[in-house]
């Protein structure tokens, strides 16, 4: 295991068409990743209603959903890319 506390990842928004790399602390939480990334990548905070718009972040290499409490060391190596999806609910 790295002993440095950050690890590179590179985060890019639903299309992959934006994308940036961030040196991201190893103890955090998928949530705080989203909320420190949302400005970033220039992504809305709101929809066009003013209604607030909610994140999730998929891990590219597993293609898996992660949860919003996962510590991001836990899964995540150096250099993977994390992707934000909006979050949409029916109804």
């Amino acid at each position: 295991m790295s002993t440095t506390s950050t690890i590179r990842v590179q985060v890019s928004n639903q299309t992959g068409h934006i994308r940036k790399y961030a040196a991201v602390p190893r103890d955090a939480s998928v949530s705080e990743l989203i909320a420190a990334v949302i400005p970033t990548l220039n992504l809305p905070m709101n929809d066009s209603a003013g209604r607030p718009l909610y994140y999730t972040m998929r891990h590219d290499e597993s293609g898996r959903q992660m949860s919003n409490g996962e510590i991001i060391a836990d899964t995540v190596l150096e250099d993977n890319t994390l992707r934000l999806m909006p979050d949409i609910t029916p109804g």
